[in-house]
């Protein structure tokens, strides 16, 4: 939401492009994108809904050579509106890897498209985040995200969130960070808007 506020209100005063990773044909469609939610959020955020629907491109994948072809695709798009959009934000990056039963395939897949969107995002000066899932572990064990080495090595900052015995409540534990050599933790609380959870300023 945060990205159609002016720079010195912590935003990026340009257009955001949002990536949903996704089965679309599954009977949880509660994973997909609602319009509705977003004009709430926006105006939990005090933002004007209409502004934050017309700065933002949604589109969705739902398989490893849909994610790749969207990959590319948005790759032309940011070509084409280099000065208009500032952010990307991928949901379940790792959701197709992570079901795959042909891991080596899902790794080569993910690998490039990940790159493509690394690529243009570094050529083009814009922010890059993305959602994926991580590891099961041991209690009190961090866990490492899902889709091998390249992942882990590919993107600069790596935050764990792990949901709280307390309702809403999150621990978030930096992993990776250029100038961070040992993970650290932060509490996080959020607040219901709806179904959504938002991050208390």
């Amino acid at each position: 939401m945060n990205c159609v506020l002016p720079v010195r209100g912590h935003g990026f005063e340009s257009m955001a492009v949002y990536i949903n990773n996704v089965d679309y044909y599954q009977p949880d469609k509660s994973l997909v994108l609602n319009p509705e939610k977003i004009a709430i959020a926006a105006k939990c955020a005090a933002i004007e809904p209409k502004i934050v629907l017309k700065n933002l491109f949604v589109q969705m994948a739902y398989n490893q050579q849909h994610q790749l072809a969207v990959a590319k695709q948005n790759a032309e798009l940011i070509e084409s509106n280099k000065q208009d959009i500032k952010l990307l934000v991928i949901n379940n990056l790792t959701k197709f890897f992570k079901e795959s039963k042909n891991k080596n395939y899902a790794a080569n897949t993910l690998k490039e498209a990940l790159g493509i969107f690394c690529r243009i995002c570094a050529r083009n000066r814009i922010a890059l985040v993305c959602t994926g899932d991580a590891n099961v572990t041991s209690r009190g064990i961090i866990p490492r995200p899902i889709g091998g080495t390249f992942l882990k090595h590919s993107v600069n900052v790596i935050v764990h969130l792990r949901e709280c015995s307390q309702p809403s409540v999150f621990k978030a534990t930096l992993i990776k960070h250029q100038y961070a050599k040992t993970p650290k933790s932060v509490i996080i609380n959020t607040r219901k808007t709806g179904r959504m959870l938002l991050l208390d300023r």
